[in-house]
C-alpha cells in the first residue's frame, strides 16, 4: 500500500477510498464506545461542579443535583449519538464542539475572544462572527489530531474529563465570598455624630425623565414627588448622570470627577467586577470622625479605601446564583436561578440568545433580587448604630430585573422578568416600541417598590430619634435604559431625545440640617450637585455634557433638554 501526505499534512494512502478515511467501517472496541458515551456527559459534569464549587453551593443540595441529571442526560444523548455514528468525521467534530463547551465554560477562553472582538467590531465584525471562526479552527485542529490518535480519541477525552470532575469535586478550591467581608481593626472610638445614609438606587430615572406616555408613568411621577415631600428632601427633577455606565458613574461621582477616560478610579477585572481605587467621598466623612459602614454588591467594591475608617463591609451576590439564599423561593425557582447562571457562562448560548423567538423570556438577569432583604439589613443596622456612621449602600434596584411589584412582592414566574432591553450580548442591539412600553409599565414597578424600601429606612430613622440631624443623599447612577437605540457613537444618528433621557436622567435628592427642603425643576448634571452640595467642591462637568459608551476615551455629547 503506498502512502503519501497531503498538503494538509494528513497523512492518506492512495489505495484507501475516502469512505475508509473517514468512517470507521464498523463499531469501535467496547471500551472506545463507552468512552464516547460518557465524553459529553464528563465534560459537561465536570464544568457543572466547578461552577457550584465556585460559588459555594453544597453538591448535595437539590439545585445542583436536578440541573446535573439534566447535564448529565444532555451529555448521555450527545454522547450517544457519537457512540452510533460510524462516520470518523462526524465523531470528530461532535468531540471538537464537546472540547468548546467546555472551554467556553470552565475557562473563560471568552475574556481573550473579546478583547479581539472590540477591536474586530470597530471594523464591523460581529462577535458572532469570531466566535464561530474559533469553533472552526478547534474543530480543524481536532480533526489533525483524530488522523494522528486513530481509534483512541474518545478514550482519551474521557479519561481528561474524568480526571477533571474528580479532581475538581475532592480537591480545596476558593469560593466566591459574600456577606461580612473582613475589615481592618478600627482604632477610632465611635462618635455621637448625626448619621449619613447614602443611597444609591442603580438605574433610578429622573422624576421628569419618566415617560408619561406609558403604563404608570404620570402616576409614577407624582408619587415620587409626594413622597420625597413627606420626608422633607430636595428633589431635583431635572436632574442627569453624565455616564451611561456605572462604574464610569460613581467612580467619579464619588472622588469629585467627570473624566472622559473610562474606568478612570476604578480597577475593572476580568470577572467583571472592579474596585473603587480612591474615594475622596469617604476619606471626608472619615476626617470627620465617623464609621463607614458599606453595602455594595459583588461588581462593584468600595471598602478598599480608607480601610481604617470601614467598620463593616457586607458584599451581598447580584450575577451568583447565591442571590436565591436571600429570596422565599420554591426549589423550582431555586433550580431554574442556578440552572440559568450556569449556562450564561457561554458565550456561544449569548451569541445565540439574541435569536431565540422570544429571546426575553430566557432573561437571565438576578440583579434585583436580594435587594429587598438588604434594605431590611440596612435598616436593623440603623436601629443598632443610629449615631456616629456613615451608612452607604449601593442598591441594584430599580435595575434589571424588573421582577418587584409596588408593594415589593415578586411577581411572574423566574425566567419572564423583563430587563431594559430584549437580551443580546451585542451592546448594540436596537429595541421596539412594544417591548419598550412592556418594560418600562415593569420597571415603575420597581421605582414604586423602592420607595416602600425607603419608607422602612427613614421610618428605622425616626423610631430613634435621629431623623431631624440626618443627613441623606439618594441618587441614581444612570437612567432606565430602557432606549430604542443605546447613547453610542456607531448608533448616534439613530439616538432620540428619548434615548438619551432614557439613558442619563437620574434621581438626586437629599435632605440635610440647613438644606431647603422642595423641588428644583431646574437641569443639573448629577455630578455637579453632588460635588456642590455634599463635597463642598467646585463642579466638575461642563453642562449639558454627556459621555456616549463605548471606547477608552468617552466621546462627549449634549444632553437634550427634558
Amino acid at each position: 500500500m503506498n502512502a503519501h501526505r497531503g498538503t494538509l499534512g494528513i497523512t492518506m494512502t492512495t489505495e484507501s477510498t475516502a469512505a475508509e478515511r473517514f468512517s470507521v467501517g464498523r463499531f469501535g472496541p467496547a471500551r472506545e464506545t463507552l468512552a464516547l458515551l460518557f465524553a459529553p456527559a464528563l465534560a459537561f459534569l465536570s464544568s457543572l461542579v466547578s461552577f457550584a464549587r465556585f460559588h459555594g453551593w453544597p453538591l448535595l443540595a437539590p439545585e445542583f443535583l436536578y440541573t446535573a441529571a439534566g447535564v448529565v442526560l444532555a451529555g448521555l444523548l450527545l454522547g450517544g449519538l457519537l457512540a452510533a455514528c460510524r462516520i470518523r468525521l462526524v465523531r470528530v467534530f461532535g468531540l471538537a464542539f464537546v472540547a468548546f463547551l467546555f472551554l467556553d465554560m470552565q475557562f473563560g477562553y471568552a475574556y481573550l475572544l473579546l478583547v479581539f472582538t472590540a477591536q474586530l467590531m470597530s471594523l464591523g465584525i460581529k462577535s458572532e462572527i469570531l466566535l464561530f471562526a474559533a469553533l472552526a479552527v478547534i474543530c480543524w485542529s481536532a480533526i489533525m489530531a483524530m488522523n494522528a490518535l486513530q481509534e483512541n480519541l474518545g478514550t482519551i477525552f474521557a479519561t481528561v474529563f474524568a480526571t477533571i470532575l474528580v479532581s475538581t469535586a475532592l480537591l480545596p478550591s476558593k469560593a466566591k465570598s459574600f456577606g461580612p467581608l473582613p475589615t481592618a481593626a478600627m482604632d477610632r472610638p465611635a462618635s455621637d455624630l448625626p448619621p449619613v445614609v447614602h443611597l444609591i438606587l442603580d438605574g433610578h430615572i429622573g422624576v421628569e425623565g419618566v415617560p408619561e406616555n406609558v403604563d404608570g408613568g404620570a402616576e409614577t411621577k407624582q408619587a415620587l414627588k409626594q413622597f420625597y415631600q413627606k420626608w422633607g428632601f430636595r428633589l431635583s427633577g431635572r436632574a442627569y448622570s453624565p455616564y451611561f455606565l456605572t462604574y464610569d458613574s460613581l467612580g467619579n461621582l464619588l472622588n469629585g470627577d467627570a473624566s472622559n477616560i473610562r474606568a478612570r478610579h476604578v480597577n475593572m477585572s476580568r470577572t467583571g467586577g472592579s474596585t473603587l481605587l480612591r474615594n475622596r467621598y469617604f476619606r471626608k466623612y472619615a476626617a470627620l470622625g465617623y464609621r463607614i459602614r458599606v453595602y455594595q454588591s459583588e461588581h462593584i467594591s468600595f471598602c478598599e479605601q480608607p480601610r481604617d475608617a470601614i467598620e463593616h463591609c457586607f458584599s451581598y451576590p447580584v450575577s451568583s446564583p447565591q442571590v436565591v439564599n436571600y429570596l422565599d423561593a420554591t426549589t423550582a425557582e431555586r433550580t431554574f436561578l442556578f440552572a440559568i447562571r450556569f449556562v450564561i457562562q457561554s458565550n456561544l448560548y449569548q451569541a445565540v440568545q439574541g435569536y431565540l423567538p422570544n429571546p426575553e423570556a430566557a432573561n437571565e438577569d438576578v440583579f434585583s433580587l436580594p435587594v429587598p432583604a438588604i434594605a431590611e439589613m440596612i435598616a436593623e443596622d440603623i436601629r443598632a448604630f443610629p449615631r456616629g456612621r456613615l451608612f452607604f449602600a449601593h442598591l441594584l434596584i430599580p435595575h434589571a430585573p424588573y421582577a418587584w411589584n409596588a408593594g415589593c412582592e415578586r411577581y411572574r414566574k423566574a425566567g419572564e422578568w423583563l430587563s431594559s432591553r430584549p437580551y443580546r450580548s451585542n451592546r448594540l442591539l436596537r429595541s421596539s416600541p412594544d417591548y419598550r412600553g412592556r418594560a418600562y409599565r415593569d420597571y415603575l414597578q420597581q421605582v414604586r417598590c423602592s420607595l416602600s424600601l425607603l419608607e422602612r429606612l427613614f421610618t428605622a430613622l425616626d423610631d430613634k430619634g435621629v431623623l431631624k440631624d440626618a443627613t441623606i443623599i439618594v441618587h441614581g447612577d444612570h437612567g432606565s435604559r430602557i432606549t430604542l437605540s443605546s447613547p453610542t457613537p456607531e448608533l448616534i444618528d439613530l439616538v432620540s431625545p428619548e434615548d438619551y433621557i432614557a439613558s442619563y436622567s437620574t434621581l438626586f435628592a437629599m435632605r440635610a440640617p440647613g438644606l431647603a427642603p422642595g423641588y428644583d425643576p431646574r437641569m443639573g448634571a448629577l455630578h455637579n450637585l453632588f460635588a456642590q452640595q455634599v463635597l463642598d467642591a467646585p463642579p466638575p462637568v461642563d453642562e449639558p455634557t454627556v459621555y456616549l459608551v463605548g471606547g477608552h476615551v468617552l466621546k462627549p455629547s449634549s444632553m437634550p433638554a427634558f
